[in-house]
């Protein structure tokens, strides 16, 4: 009786655990970073992604929303016009203005200015759009070079770029 009992389990064990473990799927491949940086750029920028900005501009809007409410949430120096549009969003105005978004968690920035200089790492979009302007500067999203390198003239027309890309195993 006893070898009867052994050779079921044995036969169970057989077919549920190669059962089982084939069930198992891979865990999700965490997103690589991606960058963007905007020297001195015109028109309109906005940044939908999860890690950080920062940036500043000689005139115009920014527009944050936090998205993930709880942290540290933006800093922004130098706004003559702060509108808080709901609890997540918030419009600051002026000249001069400067802002920054560093939890790591998720975030829209949207800037219509002149004279933008910002910083994005992450990983999410962008949609660039310099039309209207004579020289609408430059950006790079050459993560390789940690966007040093590679510049590019600003899109005149709305442009979406993908920050960062899904690593593969």
């Amino acid at each position: 009786m006893r070898g009867l009992t052994l050779t079921a389990a044995a036969i169970a064990a057989a077919l549920f655990v190669p059962a089982a473990l084939a069930d198992k799927r891979d865990p999700p491949v965490p997103a690589k970073d991606g960058c963007l940086v905007v020297d001195n750029g015109q028109g309109a920028i906005t940044v939908s992604a999860t890690g950080g900005i920062f940036g500043r501009f000689d005139q115009g809007r920014v527009t944050i929303d936090d998205l993930s409410p709880g942290g540290k949430g933006p800093k922004v120096f130098g706004a003559e016009l702060v509108r808080t549009v709901t609890e997540t969003r918030t419009v600051y105005v002026g000249t001069d203005v400067r802002f920054r978004f560093t939890d790591g968690g998720a975030y829209k920035v949207s800037v219509t200015a002149v004279g933008i200089d910002l910083s994005a790492i992450g990983h999410g979009w962008a949609v660039l759009n310099g039309g209207g302007f004579f020289e609408p500067g430059t950006f790079s999203t050459d993560a390789d070079s940690l966007c040093s390198k590679s510049f590019k003239a600003m899109p005149r027309t709305p442009t979406k770029l993908q920050l960062g890309a899904v690593s593969t195993p």
